[in-house]
């Protein structure tokens, strides 16, 4: 039997395309400004105008990122759980990091059954961390020192980013940390589009769907062979963690009590008197 559970809301399905579309446009771009093409011979430089139209195209789609970037940290303060996967990890548990390296140990060696997870597993939630919050946040920060350069003395830009270039010693060093987060992040998002769609024919739950609906199926109710998983497993949490809990998460809790001493719930595959998550209460 298939479970249905909510994870991503409306604001972060509509954050992923225009965040997708500017890293596009970033990534071109930016190549083409750190390795102008060639210069044409049609005409005076200042009539076709390519590379003025390269890096408004560029600024732009800098720009509209970073609004989008922070509408989107902004968001978890009023969203469910899912929504904070994105700006933190539990470095300070254990156990996610053997949900870490088994979830390497599956990738690089498809071996034991997959786990169940609603939201990323914790690999991918590494992944996000460092690459999206950490990686995104640093291109914008040295993205708009660059801009700097070329803005007014003591205009907004000028006062909110210069500072960066007398941090790191010069612009060129701006540049030099700046053109390998490109890369980093062109070679993330190659990665991220494949592993969806390994996952949905591969684990336990859906993925692509999700991203476009927002609920993710569960496709069996049965336990693997290494255990239930205790981080993102199924949508419980305490009420201080989640001040905005989905109605599944109050229907499984209500469920859960409701059952017999001998019945186990159909979800987490625990009996009436146990909690599922580690130091955590149903809803």
């Amino acid at each position: 039997m298939q479970t249905s559970v909510k994870v991503c809301e409306s604001p972060v399905r509509h954050w992923q395309r225009p965040n997708a579309a500017c890293i596009l446009i970033l990534c071109v771009t930016g190549h083409f400004i750190g390795s102008p093409p060639p210069s044409m011979q049609i005409a005076e430089a200042y009539q076709p105008f390519v590379f003025g139209h390269i890096r408004f195209a560029h600024f732009a789609a800098a720009q509209m990122l970073a609004i989008a970037f922070v509408g989107r940290i902004r968001w978890p303060l009023f969203g469910n759980h899912h929504a904070r996967q994105l700006l933190h990890f539990p470095f300070w548990h254990g156990a996610y990091w053997k949900g870490v390296l088994f979830e390497i140990r599956r990738y690089l060696f498809p071996t034991g059954e997959p786990k169940k997870y609603v939201g990323h597993h914790p690999l991918a939630q590494l992944a996000m961390f460092f690459v999206i919050t950490l990686g995104v946040a640093w291109m914008i920060v040295t993205g708009f020192a660059h801009s700097s350069e070329g803005a007014q003395d003591g205009s907004l830009i000028d006062r909110l980013f210069v500072w960066l270039h007398g941090l790191i010693w010069n612009c060129q060093n701006v540049h030099r940390l700046h053109h390998p987060g490109m890369w980093r992040i062109a070679i993330f998002t190659i990665i991220h589009s494949y592993v969806p769609m390994r996952e949905d024919s591969m684990s336990r739950q859906s993925n692509l769907s999700t991203m476009i609906s927002g609920h993710g199926t569960l496709k069996d109710d049965r336990a693997g062979r290494s255990g239930p998983v205790r981080f993102m497993a199924v949508p419980v949490l305490r009420r201080r963690d989640s001040p905005v809990l989905d109605k599944e998460q109050g229907r499984h809790g209500a469920n859960h009590h409701r059952l017999g001493r001998r019945d186990r719930c159909g979800l987490c595959h625990h009996g009436a008197g146990r909690t599922f998550p580690r130091r955590s209460r149903h809803a």
